[in-house]
């Protein structure tokens, strides 16, 4: 059983890895490196706390994946936002329209967690689910925990 579960992860990791799409703007979001060991440690870190059977994993991830990339295009979509030029130096209606962009911005990724809550709940158990969302919460405190103290992404 430990053997399959090993082999699902490494599988689930190289799916990963390979999903991802190419990062190559220098100086966003870091080495490839970390990127790829951070996702390696969530992936071991969600299927720990969220107990996954082998089953559960192999419908989980595909869509669990899928909703980080959507996310991840929307994070960029606000980051670009937020870099457009000094508020001080716009119009009013100009200040009003990013204000409104923002909004927009922050209630369709409202929206696409609750799409994605949906599936999620068709995947896998409502408990789990549960689950998943304080395990997104916990292991970001940690990351952020261990990064702050010098030591770089978790081991």
């Amino acid at each position: 059983m430990k053997t399959q579960i090993i082999l699902l992860v490494g599988f689930l990791l190289g799916s990963i890895a390979y999903g991802q799409p190419p990062h190559d703007q220098g100086g966003q979001g870091g080495s490839k490196e970390k990127r790829e060991k951070i996702e390696a440690m969530k992936v071991e870190y969600f299927t720990s706390q969220l107990a996954l059977t082998p089953e559960e994993a192999q419908k989980f991830w595909p869509v669990y994946n899928e909703f980080m990339t959507k996310i991840h295009q929307l994070e960029k979509k606000r980051r670009r936002a937020l870099k457009k030029e000094q508020t001080n130096a716009l119009s009013d209606a100009a200040v009003n329209a990013e204000i409104k962009e923002m909004f927009d911005l922050e209630q369709e990724i409202l929206d696409l967690k609750i799409a994605y809550d949906k599936k999620f709940k068709e995947v896998l158990p409502i408990q789990k689910v549960g689950k998943l969302y304080q395990a997104e919460q916990s292991f970001r405190h940690e990351l952020l925990r261990k990064m702050k103290k010098g030591n770089g992404p978790p081991r």
